[in-house]
């Protein structure tokens, strides 16, 4: 809950006192044993909203300052909203240019009637507890770790959202076996036409999230499975939409009688969508919005949830960690599982990963309150969350992890029970290099009301480096990577609340991390290094530099994988040029053609994998490893100079000075490069071109490519690329931007090396702005490489 918060400009496509949750503390800062407990904040969001009525400072702001983002020649559109004598109205205007638009601002600012004006803003789609005691027959649904750490299955014996209504504003819903067919077909303020559609995909999977028809034998389960989804459409087919669509949207919804609204997109501008949340929380409706994805970029700003009213929602992984991506402010509230989150999508399944994921989860814990008679639940919802990062209130999980079994029970709870006493007999043992195995004894004193699990959290230096649940009196910290001290606190929690902490301390012995946490820090590397490093959390993201001193090709091979892991590569300006991301522990390879220069390589979990008790290997080669070829006669092969392990980070091990290859008489063919060294006993063959790709469409995102298949001996191998035209960036139409977007129309999107085979399928490779893409192949083995053959543009 906010007040105050300041609009800022920009676009994209998730601070206030509150009473205490626990035991009043003595003068000694010991709990005092008849302490009362306040379970709910003293502001609820709704008195922390505006009146929508109230003009907002566009109102008086010059015209010039409003219309400086629009170029001169540019297209654009003034928005306004006007206050009528029952809600807001959202107009618009189409200008051509900034002298148009202030001109329009001007007028619209003589309206007494008027709440905002400004030029329209682009907005995009922000894209472990014990099990269940209710069992479904979803045979997805033991892939929905989110569910599990949600209790969803005791959750949904006192609630599963019946009679509350919720509304998806997103990119459409589409028509799935395992979406209900009840769904309120609600307007689609993109001009697409049907609410009903989504040529994304990232509606839906929010739509599931929230109520895919659970224990109906198909797919997965939804959190409020009983809850009615209304879809209005805001985004359009490319996940992007204008910040009036937004607005209207939550107008026509809380009209509509929306109970909760999900928002799961955000732009750096709030433009005239504050008005619109605003209206609708006067009208009894929870508006609960992804925190949105720009960490990494420093946290912006992300509307509407910085909106006043608003419910901002953060990421965590399975760790309780928040994700990598998530943004960190004082507007977000709450936190929820938003990393490899399983749901609907167009006529299938798939895992996501995004603040995006993260909200439906808080508004379906809306709507499971809401259906159990609750008056506040975004308060209650905020005084029941399980506490992470630093005590109390943080910027990064708000008030913390959603709790909807705690919120549920808490309806009820008698005013005089108190939190538990703190457990006693506290001890920790060093399990492995990263886990610290924790037990401890029940508290004398449960308050009144039995206690339900204990959290026990490990902090170094102050800082909080993980944490376990559970029901028994004994769990396991994982992911403590640092070595060092670390002091253990153990929770008790019932249903009032968490008692103090029961501690001890443990020496943990720690593992070092080479790669660096991000680009600008990136480890020093050369080639012809072998790195051996660790993922040790969700979000280590392991960055290495290396220099390329004449233009050649570069392979990057990474090895002895022991989870999903991918591979990226950039240039000196953070530019991607190529990666890798085969699924689960397969190696990853790229092989590149550089010029001379700085390169900067990315070792990266999918969806928050990693594993910090084992190695991967990367290696980093000048020119790609030859192909062992089985002759009759062994033939003598020149001893290679040992690569060196990389150990440190701060000391790169020099490169090696390379053995000299035996002279090769020229090859025959110059656009071949110089095959490997050759004898008599093993003529030079050099693999014939593969026939032309064709390429066969399977979904929304997936394709199949196949050729056919080359000669040579050895068999060769097959590197397959994939280019994609994308979508310019129609709000930029000035000359000089679209020169500089048209240079990005084309470029390389994908690919990857393929052994012994003749097909290649991808699933979920298409690039969502991709309007055509077209795939080439090209034929490799020891003796050399055929050119490249392309097949013809594909839509997709």
């Amino acid at each position: 809950m906010r007040s105050g918060l300041v609009a800022t400009a920009g676009l994209a496509a998730a601070c206030l006192a509150v009473s205490s949750v626990g035991p009043a503390l003595s003068s000694s800062g010991e709990p005092e044993a008849s302490a009362t407990v306040v379970r709910t904040p003293a502001v609820t969001h709704e008195d922390a909203a505006p009146d929508w009525r109230e003009p907002t400072a566009s109102v008086d702001k010059a015209p010039k300052k409003l219309a400086e983002d629009l170029g001169k020649s540019e297209a654009g559109t003034v928005v306004r909203i006007v206050e009528s004598p029952t809600k807001p109205l959202v107009r618009t205007v189409a200008v051509d240019g900034r002298g148009e638009a202030r001109e329009r601002i001007r007028k619209a600012q003589e309206n007494d009637a008027l709440l905002y004006v400004g030029v329209s803003q682009e907005v995009r789609a922000v894209g472990a507890a014990a099990p269940a005691e209710v069992l479904v027959n979803d045979p997805k649904r033991s892939q929905q770790w989110a569910l599990d750490r949600l209790q969803a299955g005791d959750v949904w014996e006192q609630s599963q959202g019946d009679g509350v209504t919720v509304a998806v504003l997103d990119t459409g819903i589409d028509e799935h076996e395992d979406i209900p067919a009840d769904v309120i077909a609600g307007p689609d303020k993109t001009g697409e036409g049907n609410s009903r559609s989504d040529g994304h995909g990232h509606g839906t999977h929010v739509a599931g999230s929230i109520a895919a028809a659970t224990n109906n034998g198909v797919g997965v389960a939804g959190l409020a499975p009983a809850a009615r989804l209304m879809a209005v459409k805001v985004l359009n087919s490319s996940g992007s939409g204008s910040d009036y669509w937004i607005a209207g949207g939550i107008i026509d919804a809380a009209d509509a009688g929306a109970d909760v609204i999900n928002l799961s997109l955000g732009g750096t501008g709030e433009g005239s969508m504050g008005t619109a949340v605003a209206y609708a929380v006067s009208k009894g409706t929870v508006v609960v919005a992804a925190a949105g994805n720009e960490r990494q970029n420093g946290s912006p700003r992300s509307y509407p949830a910085a909106s006043v009213g608003a419910v901002g929602v953060a990421a965590v992984g399975q760790t309780d960690q928040y994700a990598s991506f998530s943004n960190s402010g004082d507007y977000v509230d709450l936190a929820a599982p938003g990393v490899g989150i399983l749901s609907t999508t167009g006529g299938g399944y798939q895992s996501w990963s995004g603040t995006s994921m993260a909200s439906p989860h808080v508004a379906a814990a809306v709507a499971l309150l809401i259906g159990a008679g609750a008056a506040d639940p975004a308060s209650l919802l905020e005084s029941t969350a399980e506490d992470l990062g630093t005590a109390g209130r943080d910027n990064d999980y708000g008030f913390g992890l959603i709790d909807p079994f705690s919120a549920l029970a808490a309806i009820d709870v008698d005013p005089d029970a108190t939190v538990p006493g703190a457990p006693t007999g506290v001890s920790a043992s060093v399990a492995s290099n990263t886990v610290a195995s924790v037990s401890w004894q029940a508290p004398g004193s449960d308050g009144g009301v039995a206690v339900d699990r204990y959290r026990a959290t490990a902090s170094l230096a102050g800082v909080q480096a993980g944490s376990c649940v559970s029901t028994g009196t004994q769990c396991d910290i994982s992911g403590l990577v640092d070595g060092g001290q670390y002091d253990i606190e153990v929770s008790a929690h019932n249903l009032v609340g968490w008692s103090a902490g029961g501690t001890a301390s443990i020496t943990m012995p720690g593992i070092e991390d080479l790669g660096g946490n991000s680009f600008n820090a990136a480890t020093e590397v050369s080639l012809g290094d072998v790195v051996r490093d660790t993922i040790a959390m969700d979000g280590d993201d392991d960055f290495y530099r290396f220099e390329v001193p004449s233009a050649q090709e570069v392979t990057l091979d990474l090895t002895d994988v022991p989870a999903d892991y991918d591979l990226y590569l950039y240039n000196s300006l953070g530019t991607l040029l190529d990666y890798s991301y085969r699924a689960g522990t397969n190696p990853e390879q790229i092989v590149a053609t550089l010029g001379a220069g700085s390169y900067t390589t990315l070792v990266v979990g999918y969806a928050g994998a990693f594993d910090a008790e084992s190695e991967y290997v990367l290696t980093l080669s000048e020119g790609q490893t030859p192909t062992p070829t089985p002759t009759p006669t062994p033939t003598p092969t020149p001893t290679p100079t040992p690569t060196p392990t990389l150990t440190q980070p701060s000391a790169p091990a020099p490169t090696p000075t390379p053995t000299p290859t035996p002279t090769q008489p020229p090859a025959p063919d110059p656009t071949f490069p110089s095959p490997v060294p050759t004898t008599t006993d093993q003529p030079e063959v050099r693999p014939d071109r593969p026939g032309r790709p064709a390429v066969e469409m399977t979904g929304r995102r997936a394709f199949v490519a196949s050729w056919a298949a080359a000669s040579g001996s050895p068999t060769p191998d097959y590197v397959v690329q994939m280019r994609e035209k994308v979508k310019l960036n129609s709000s930029k139409s000035n000359k000089k931007s679209s020169k500089k977007n048209k240079k990005r129309v084309k470029r390389l999107a994908s690919w990857r090396t393929v052994a012994e085979t003749d097909q290649l399928s991808v699933n979920g490779r298409i690039n969502r702005n991709t309007t055509r893409f077209r795939v080439r192949v090209q034929a490799r083995n020891s003796a050399g490489n055929s050119g490249w053959t392309s097949s013809r543009w594909v839509r997709p």
